[in-house]
């Protein structure tokens, strides 16, 4: 032990007492933090400077009208991206565009057709055209580049969605308010012409048996004419404001049917998307059983299908999730209504059934990662579910056709029904007013004709009260509370209700261990992976072996392997110190705990310099090159940079055994917030590298240290080495 200390104690004097010693260890100290901080800085927020990525837009959209609106999506797009900083947007025609895009000029570019206006205006019609915008990506240019463009373009497309279906809505909700309105202004005409209707036939028995009275002489023939005669201008006035009340009504009613079966067709393509994805959903899980076999190749394919299923089945779950928030949303106004309540129940069991199959493909996705082959009963079970899926829609849509349109028309029908047999109950009642005035008059000639006057009233009597008793019974059927829903519906805020169904889910983002840029998120990869450089670079500088002392006395391979080791981990904990300090004040990066930070990146260090110095002192050369092959695979198979799931297989097998996965997951707790049972188990982790490799060291060190010397003087005889 004594000589281990020697050895140490002359290494340093050696060093202070030789200028060109102490530069040469000061360059070592600093070359990591050289090699970090210039990649820490250059990765420091690469996607807030996406803006100087160029994408070339051309605009060839001629617009289009919608419901009387005029519709111009291509200028509401390029205002939109004139005003959208984070990508470099350029607007050209396309003969540039594709100039440019050939000539690496531009990453990507965008081209909107001269029908993308006119086709997206379809969709309110019995025969939708899916718009287009055309996007074409130079791959050569950058690896990184088309992933940005990419998903610039896709978010884009997600606007564009959400603004015209909310263009669209508003509208028509816009038409519901100016028809709610107007029935709202007549409702009490509306009101007082079913209430008068239904007083009239109320009280066509006290008129049967005034004229039965009359008749039978139990009243005065003439003081009754005249009376009758008196009360005759009251009637024609009031059945002429009946009759405009009634007319304007039914006008008012028709219009309201109008846009209902508007909303009704908007609803039935929701289903026919949902369909039609399905059928891409069932096409998907039939190629899933062709390729259900063991080979890589196949797990390969049945992952990216099983990926495609989720997009599909989430997107299934969309159209199905805002369906059912807007059959909700008229279910509130309209409680008892059975058809509503049916399709909502459909809804959600859809919605169960996707959540099933996503928990299968959840469990067939960990059966494949597990080297096993997927049971022939689960994908069964999987194509059943998504057949029974199909079968509800295909039943469901067919339901909408023969009972929700109708339960939808039911309360317009009526007030139809009924204004128009009012409206033929009061024409016939305007026109029996004359000829009542006449046969008063006749009465009135004599009473010797009172007899026959009374006969033909009670002639006409039996027609007018048929026609009251039917138009009875249909107004008995509509109350006031579903004529003020109706127009609590119609008067529904139109810009509230367009954004709720364009729009229907809004995204809570809570961000925990919260890092603010890129660059300080990737510090522990970057200054982990110095360290192990800066061990690299002095084992290849200095000398593992050491020389005899001035009395002659050679010391034995465990002095030397331990007495050099603590010259170079002195060297590489200040190479440790240097980095992890100048990460934080120089470069500025965010740290949560800095202490922390500065501790485990010396602790790696300390696990680093067992590792790579007791290679390079038991095996040379040959120990050397071992050391850069693990610093290769732990670059690639560590997930430092890219989450190791994304890598393929090999590197994910091989994370657990590098030393680099234990070091970098230290740090980054100290880097976003101390969770201290996974520091725990890195630290335990990495100690048994060190552990392992101080144990290799102490057992081969002596038994390899004669044969290695024989190697190294044969390969110093080729001339090639020191």
């Amino acid at each position: 032990m004594l000589n281990v200390f020697k050895i140490y104690k002359r290494d340093l004097k050696n060093i202070i007492k030789n200028p060109v010693a102490i530069i040469i260890i000061l360059a070592l100290c600093a070359l990591p933090a050289l090699y970090a901080w210039p990649n820490i800085k250059a990765c420091w927020d690469p996607y807030g400077n996406t803006k100087g990525i160029k994408v070339a837009v051309v605009n060839n959209d001629k617009g289009a009208t919608v419901e009387g609106h005029s519709l111009t999506l291509g200028d509401e797009i390029t205002d939109k991206l004139k005003n959208n900083d984070k990508i470099g947007w350029v607007f050209v025609d396309e003969k540039d565009a594709e100039y440019g895009l050939n000539h690496n000029k531009y990453y990507a570019y965008i081209m909107i057709p001269n029908n993308f206006s006119e086709n997206i205006s379809t969709l309110i019609t019995s025969n939708p055209v899916k718009p287009e915008l055309i996007y074409k990506v130079n791959e050569k240019a950058n690896a990184i580049s088309p992933k940005i463009t990419d998903a610039g373009t896709k978010q884009l497309i997600k606007e564009i969605t959400a603004n015209f279906v909310d263009t669209v809505n508003s509208a028509i909700f816009q038409s519901f308010n100016t028809i709610g309105n107007k029935l709202n202004d007549n409702k009490e005409n509306l009101i007082n012409l079913k209430n008068a209707i239904i007083s009239i036939n109320d009280n066509m028995g006290n008129i049967e048996s005034s004229i039965d009275k009359a008749h039978n002489g139990a009243i005065d023939l003439k003081d009754f004419l005249n009376k009758l005669e008196k009360n005759i201008p009251l009637v024609n006035d009031n059945i002429a404001k009946l009759q405009n009340a009634a007319e304007s009504a039914h006008s008012l009613i028709s219009q309201t049917q109008t846009n209902l079966n508007n909303m009704a067709d908007s609803f039935k393509f929701k289903l026919e998307e949902i369909k039609t994805i399905n059928e891409d959903v069932l096409s998907l899980v039939k190629n899933l059983k062709d390729l259900n076999t063991s080979s890589v190749e196949s797990k390969e394919k049945i992952n990216k299908i099983l990926d495609g299923i989720n997009l599909k089945l989430d997107e299934i779950n969309s159209k199905a999730t805002s369906s059912l928030n807007l059959l909700q949303t008229l279910q509130e106004k309209l409680p008892n209504n059975n058809v509503i309540k049916n399709q909502i129940s459909t809804l959600k069991n859809i919605q169960s059934i996707i959540v099933k199959n996503k928990e299968k493909i959840k469990l067939i996705k960990e059966t494949l990662a597990s080297g096993q082959k997927v049971s022939s009963e689960t994908l069964i079970f999987i194509e059943n579910t998504i057949i029974d899926v199909q079968s509800k829609i295909n039943e469901k849509v067919a339901y909408f056709e023969s009972t929700t349109r109708p339960a939808i028309n039911e309360i317009s029908n009526n007030l139809i029904g009924a204004t128009n047999n009012t409206e033929e109950i009061l024409a016939n009642a305007k026109t029996l007013v004359p000829k009542l005035q006449d046969l008063i008059t006749l009465g009135k000639e004599g009473s010797e004709s009172g007899i026959n006057l009374t006969n033909k009233i009670k002639d006409i009597l039996p027609t007018i009260k048929s026609a009251l008793t039917n138009a009875n019974e249909d107004l008995s059927k509509i109350n006031d509370d579903d004529l003020n829903k109706l127009i609590d519906i119609l008067l529904s805020n139109p810009d509230l209700m367009a954004n709720y169904i364009s729009n229907p889910v809004e995204l809570k983002q809570d961000n925990i261990f919260h890092i603010p840029n890129y660059g300080s998120a990737m510090s522990p990869f970057y200054t982990i992976l110095s360290l192990w450089v800066g061990v690299l670079l002095l084992c290849s500088l200095l000398k593992t072996e050491v020389n005899s002392f001035e009395d002659g006395y050679e010391p034995k391979p465990l002095e030397q392997y331990f007495g050099r080791f603590l010259t170079f981990v002195t060297i590489t904990l200040i190479q440790a110190l240097i980095v992890s300090i100048g990460d934080k004040y120089l470069l500025g990066t965010y740290v949560y705990d800095f202490k922390l930070f500065v501790l485990f990146s010396v602790y790696s260090s300390f696990i680093f310099t067992i590792i790579v110095y007791t290679l390079t002192s038991i095996l040379g050369n040959v120990g050397k090159a071992l050391s850069i092959v693990l610093l290769v695979l732990q670059v690639a198979g560590s997930g430092g940079t890219f989450p190791i799931q994304v890598t393929p297989e090999f590197f994910q097998k091989l994370q657990p055994f590098l030393p680099f996965t234990y070091a970098i997951g230290a740090t980054r707790e100290a880097v976003g917030g101390p969770v201290w049972s996974n520091i725990t188990y890195d630290l335990s982790h990495l100690t048994i590298f060190g552990v392992v490799f101080l144990v290799l060291g102490i057992l081969l060190k002596t038994p390899l240290s004669k044969p290695l010397e024989k190697i190294n003087h044969k390969f110093k005889e080729c001339g090639l080495a020191e």
